[in-house]
């Protein structure tokens, strides 16, 4: 089993549960859904895994039980998991998998941290046309209170700023990373999935194409994961098929239709420079 974690990271909305479950298909890919270990400020970090972090980690966010590695509500036991890896790699062991690690999206303001900490780690960057993550949070608001806190868009803008000067950081300090393009992981499905299981080092399974047989069981029960929790069956527009309108739409088609502002030229690529000099205030 790697020692070195995978971290999916991406603002909220972006897609980034839909790329784990994906990823979870293959059998080869074990990584926990959002226990937010490293969600804690840098300079308490000497303190965050002192005793016993991991239950009180279970009873914030039930992430330990929620992924089968403990019972509800049952906090013996639990001092087994001395760091985040340990934690990681009971959970890839229990599937049998070779790469372990963690899908978060509170991880966009921690790149530089997780890398510092993992610096073989692998990062994958799951990009989304910002008009369109502020519209979903905008809706998924109306029924979450999480997202319909105020101020909820000013901070998904600085978040993801973030995500892009960090990542731009640590890849020029030598970090794997991998930017997936939203539109392109729903409409060219099969060939992002390729791309991923060689950047990963794993082989392609055919089972990354659906959500049918997915283990959703991490995932938050909430009426903004209705899409994914459903178990619809394959992700729309597999490769090869024609583009819908709306799928063109997605896919940087945006306001007049010009190629929005910042959205990666192709999976695995680098974001327009754009993406770094302007803020994404003048668009909401």
């Amino acid at each position: 089993m790697s020692e070195n974690p995978v971290f999916i990271i991406g603002i909220f909305r972006s897609g980034t549960s839909l790329l784990c479950s994906l990823l979870n298909q293959n059998p080869n890919i074990a990584l926990m859904y959002e226990c937010d270990v490293w969600n804690f400020p840098a300079p308490l970090l000497a303190w965050r895994f002192r005793h016993n972090w991991a239950a009180r980690m279970e009873f914030y966010n039930q992430a330990i039980s929620r992924h089968g590695l403990t019972a509800p509500h049952k906090y013996r036991g639990l001092d087994q998991f001395r760091t985040p890896l340990d934690l990681y790699r009971a959970f890839a062991a229990k599937k049998g998998a070779a790469i372990c690690g963690e899908k978060s999206p509170f991880y966009c303001c921690r790149l530089e941290q997780l890398h510092r900490q993992y610096p073989r780690a692998a990062f994958i960057f799951v990009w989304r046309d910002p008009v369109e993550v502020y519209r979903s949070v905008r809706k998924a608001g109306q029924t979450s209170r999480f997202f319909g806190r105020a101020g909820m868009l000013r901070r998904m803008i600085y978040e993801q700023e973030q995500a892009i000067r960090q990542a731009e950081r640590i890849e020029l300090r030598g970090a794997r990373l991998f930017r997936v393009d939203y539109a392109a992981m729903v409409d060219q499905t099969e060939k992002v999935s390729r791309e991923l299981s060689a950047f990963l080092g794993v082989p392609f399974d055919p089972r990354m194409l659906a959500l049918n047989q997915a283990d959703l069981s991490a995932i938050y029960k909430a009426p903004h994961h209705a899409g994914n929790c459903k178990k619809t069956g394959t992700v729309p527009a597999p490769l090869g098929a024609a583009a819908s309108p709306m799928a063109e739409a997605r896919n940087g088609r945006l306001r007049g239709g010009t190629r929005t502002r910042g959205t990666p030229a192709r999976s695995g690529g680098r974001p327009d420079a754009d993406h770094l000099r302007f803020p994404y205030s003048d668009r909401i």
